[in-house]
């Protein structure tokens, strides 16, 4: 399962989210772990959910995984997607 631990920032450029680097780089840690090693695909895979989830957004998602224990259904399907269509 795949944990991610944010900072609350919100950066955005032109209408994209852009996530700080060390939130990037704990995306990248934690999904090319859970990944077993495919570091290629959680890169293009966190561009494609910087698109679509500012850090603020990650900080709630964080939240409810703490609580929960469980990836919410409403990262559950863009993660999929992202990295389906980053294989």
């Amino acid at each position: 399962m795949l944990i991610i631990t944010v900072v609350a920032v919100l950066l955005t450029r032109d209408g994209t989210h852009h996530w700080s680097r060390s939130v990037e780089d704990t995306f990248l840690a934690n999904c090319t772990a859970a990944a077993g090693g495919y570091a290629d695909v959680c890169t293009c895979a966190m561009h494609r959910l910087e698109q679509q989830f500012s850090e603020q957004d990650l900080a709630a998602l964080e939240g409810e995984m703490s609580s929960t224990g469980q990836i919410p259904e409403r990262l559950q399907r863009p993660m999929q997607t992202a990295v389906a269509a980053c294989r």
